[in-house]
């Protein structure tokens, strides 16, 4: 039986959840009393059968820029993100128009649902500004092209002529807002 936990009080009745299927929003209340609201945060396992198909993946490779690219997608700043074909050589899916894929956070736990709009082909060399400023990250191409330069060295696979897939997509669920 998994550990219960109490977490407050609405009126007067007790809400008990499942800590590792819900998460905690707390709020006071203008006559000073703390109330807590949950909202049930599925689990990867749970996507994927919700959403067969689906690629697991993080927006970056450290916890700073993983945060930083969710919080630009969550946003509305960033609808795109491109794939290098070393990520394809090492097990990760090739962008799929229609397919939905789910964005983890650095830890491992579901941050956003994604689902691809549009797939294009390019080169590093060959990235066009539009593309490069839907990803949202830099305000201009020569921005794009020295941050992303930076992140392929970085993982030793950067190549002027490196083949790129650039990803536009929408965001179908996402799960670091609480709504109740």
């Amino acid at each position: 039986m998994p550990i219960l936990a109490v977490l407050g009080l609405i009126g007067a009745k007790s809400w008990r959840v499942d800590r590792d299927h819900f998460s905690e929003t707390t709020d006071r209340r203008s006559d000073g009393l703390v109330w807590h609201m949950t909202k049930a945060l599925p689990t990867v396992n749970e996507l994927l059968a919700r959403y067969p198909g689906a690629d697991t993946f993080r927006f970056g490779d450290t916890p700073d820029l993983v945060a930083e690219l969710t919080g630009l997608v969550r946003s509305g700043k960033k609808r795109a993100t491109c794939t290098h074909l070393a990520e394809l050589e090492a097990g990760a899916q090739k962008p799929e128009v229609g397919r939905c894929d789910i964005a983890l956070n650095f830890d491992g736990t579901p941050a956003l649902v994604i689902k691809t709009l549009e797939v294009r082909e390019t080169t590093f060399a060959d990235m066009t500004e539009e593309m490069a400023l839907m990803e949202g990250e830099d305000e201009s191409l020569a921005g794009w092209r020295a941050n992303h330069e930076s992140y392929y060295r970085r993982h030793g696979v950067f190549e002027p002529d490196m083949v790129l897939f650039w990803e536009r997509f929408d965001v179908v669920e996402d799960f670091g807002e609480i709504d109740v």
